[in-house]
Formats: C-alpha cells, sequence, structure tokens
C-alpha cells in the first residue's frame, strides 16, 4: 500500500441525493427473482427487493447516468474498502428520442400518445443497444457482470484491476414496467437491476455530477485529498490501477479454440464508465461491456495488447494530467511539457514497481511499456511515451 493510503479505505459520496426511490418485492416466480455474486448481505429494506424511482419514495439516492443511482446514508463493508451501493436499472432519467425533459410527475396511468410527455424514471418497453429495455438492464448485460464479477479475487480485483461488484440481480415487478410502450422496437426478455459496490460516485470525467477530470478540485476535496504528500500517493494508485485496467487482456489471456482470449472493453470507456475511490484506484463500473475477446489472423496477441492500451490511454492520461496541474499549482511551481513528461515517467516507474504484469522500460525517446501475457509468457512491448 502506497504512502498516505489508509489500509480501510473509506467511500466517498460527493453528489446531492436529489432522487427518490422506493423498495418493490417482484411478484411472480420468487425462487428467481434474485441471483447473487457475493456471499454478502445488504441492509434492509434494499436486500432483495428492487428499488424504483418514486419522488415520494423513503430511499434517498444521488443520480448516477441516465437509468442508475448511489443510495444515501449506505455504507457496506467488503475486501477491506468500505463501499457504497448503487442500482443500475432504475428507471431512464431522459426520454427516448428527444422529447421534452422528464420532470418529477411520476405517473403509471399517462396517455402515450402525448408525443414526449412521459413520466419521471420510466421503464419502457423499447429495446435499447440490442440487449436492455429503456431504463432497465437486460438478461445478457446482468449475466455479464455476474461472471465478471465472480472473476475477481477476494480484494474485489482482477489480476491488479479494479472492478465494481456485482451483489445481485432482481427481477423488476411487471407493474413497474411499460411494456405496452415502445416506439420502434420492443424489448423482448426479463427486465432486471443490478446491485452493485461503488468506491464513490465520482466518474473520471463523464456521467456524475463531479468528476475528476472535470471538476478536479472538487473531487480532491470530497475524496478527502488536501495535500501534496496525498495526492503523490493518490496519483500512484491511480497509476497503478489504470495501467492494469489498459493491459487487462494480457493479464487474463487464456488458450480458447484458434488462439487466446482476454478480458477487453467493448462499449465501456474509462472517462465515462470508471469510479475513483478516495486511494486514486480506478475502478470499471459497466461490468457488461468486459467481455472474453479471441485473437484473430488480423488481431494477434501483440496487437490487441496494443489495441487495448492506446484505446482507453489517452482518457488515463487526462484525468492524470489534471491531477498533475493541481499539484504544480498546490506547489506554485507550474512546468512545461518536456518536465511533465518526464515527472510521468517516474510515476509510471514507480507505479509498476511491483507489478508481476507491466514493466516500465525507459531510453532516450521516451518510455514503453513491457507486458507480459498471461498464457504463454510471451513479452509485448508498446509505446506509451515519447520523450521527443
Amino acid at each position: 500500500m502506497s504512502a498516505g493510503i489508509p489500509s480501510e479505505i473509506p467511500a466517498a459520496l460527493l453528489g446531492t441525493p436529489s432522487a427518490r426511490l422506493r423498495a418493490a418485492v417482484p411478484r411472480s416466480r420468487p425462487g428467481e427473482q434474485r441471483r447473487r455474486a457475493l456471499a454478502l448481505e445488504l441492509p434492509a429494506p434494499i436486500a432483495g427487493r428492487a428499488l424504483l424511482g418514486d419522488p415520494d419514495g423513503p430511499i434517498r439516492a444521488v443520480p448516477d447516468g441516465n437509468r442508475s443511482a448511489v443510495l444515501d446514508g449506505v455504507r457496506v463493508q467488503h475486501a477491506g474498502r468500505e463501499w457504497l451501493v448503487g442500482v443500475k436499472g432504475i428507471g431512464a432519467g431522459a426520454p427516448l428520442y428527444g422529447g421534452t425533459p422528464i420532470d418529477d410527475l411520476f405517473a403509471h396511468d399517462f396517455d402515450a400518445s402525448q408525443a414526449g410527455v412521459l413520466p419521471s424514471r420510466l421503464i419502457a418497453g423499447e429495446q435499447w443497444m440490442g440487449e436492455s429495455p429503456y431504463g432497465a438492464q437486460g438478461e445478457a448485460g446482468a449475466s455479464q457482470a455476474l461472471e465478471i464479477t465472480r472473476l475477481a479475487d477476494a480484494g474485489g480485483t482482477i489480476e491488479g484491476a479494479c472492478i465494481c461488484p456485482v451483489v445481485e440481480v432482481l427481477e423488476i415487478p411487471d407493474h413497474a414496467v411499460r411494456h405496452d410502450l415502445f416506439w420502434y422496437r420492443r424489448h423482448r426478455g426479463r427486465v432486471l437491476q443490478e446491485i452493485r459496490l461503488l468506491p464513490s460516485d465520482v466518474r473520471l470525467f463523464h456521467s456524475s455530477g463531479t468528476a475528476l477530470g472535470r471538476d478536479t478540485d472538487a473531487a480532491l476535496e470530497g475524496l478527502g485529498v488536501g495535500d501534496v504528500e496525498r495526492l503523490d500517493a493518490f496519483v500512484e494508485r491511480y497509476l497503478a490501477t489504470g495501467l492494469a485496467a489498459l493491459t487487462l487482456w494480457a493479464r487474463t489471456a487464456r488458450p480458447c479454440p484458434g488462439g487466446l482470449e482476454g478480458l477487453d472493453y467493448h462499449d465501456a470507456w474509462l472517462d465515462k464508465d470508471c469510479l475513483v475511490g478516495t486511494d486514486g484506484g480506478l475502478f470499471v463500473a459497466d461490468l457488461e461491456s468486459v467481455e472474453w475477446t479471441p485473437t484473430t489472423h488480423r488481431m494477434p496477441p501483440a496487437e490487441r495488447v496494443r489495441h487495448q492500451i492506446d484505446r482507453n490511454q489517452y482518457e488515463l492520461l487526462y484525468g492524470l494530467d489534471a491531477l498533475l496541474d493541481v499539484r504544480d499549482r498546490w506547489r506554485d511551481r507550474p512546468s512545461d511539457a518536456a518536465a511533465r513528461r518526464a515527472s510521468v515517467a517516474t510515476r509510471i516507474a514507480l507505479a509498476l514497481a511491483a507489478d508481476p504484469w507491466v514493466r516500465a522500460i525507459e531510453d532516450e525517446d521516451g518510455l514503453d511499456l513491457e507486458v507480459r501475457v498471461a498464457a504463454t509468457d510471451e513479452r509485448i512491448r508498446a509505446r506509451f511515451l515519447d520523450r521527443r
């Protein structure tokens, strides 16, 4: 553990709890309503119950993206860390295909012929992204999130890459879903909700009220980072977990018919699909987009490794650059581009010092990552930083 990081890591909720939820017990097939990924009991009244948007509901929550929320005042202990409890699939906060903004006039009996007039936190029968009902989660995504959660070790990581574990998947009661309401393509299948653990409600750049790369000072204050020593430890953890996320395919590579497969991101991006912990850890939240991805003739192992790094490198460095801007300002020592690159190279080497999968190799031209592929022990080099 880096200096300045507590051994019992707290969670942080920075947003305003402007949403309200109520608990609802599913009416049918009670033996099939709940699928668990962790041996962790949640506190009443949320255990085993779907949570639905309701302006008069007794459960306060902070909105998180379009169809999720983070519960206010709920904390659980797991894997040496304090977590918030998040809910994915409480109903959409934005209307389908434009229309007028959803307001707080929640109602189940409205005239669907009125274009753009929708109740708040709607779960509609429209299919979204080919796998989910609008405002909730579908079978494919929920099953994938459970599978990825079960791959994590006791510390909640997959070979050093941090995830937001899905505790359980619940079926949303039929009375809360407008199955009859769709515009173009109907969702056919179960309507589900994920209950997941989150280190904070601070995303890297998009989809949260306070984001590390967008509101860096406010995010650091809310995450409890107030001096240079604490910030240095935060940055080291940010880089260690972020680089683990960028090399997840190699870390998890295993034999499959025709070659190798490893975990890669499809519809996930670090800027909107990661949350930041108070220790600086970067946690992938939307696990349905983390999938086993095979090599192909056109994408052999070396290309898979480099593609994963290149796809999200900018987003990781964007957050890092914002953090180092704050450090320069706190010390009243602005740095030029060359000095910043030299500092980042040193920080990457320190962050990777104990990493069994990746090491930093520096030369006069820049810094490469040497990535070890789990299934074959092959070493693959990828340029990460240029000096000139």
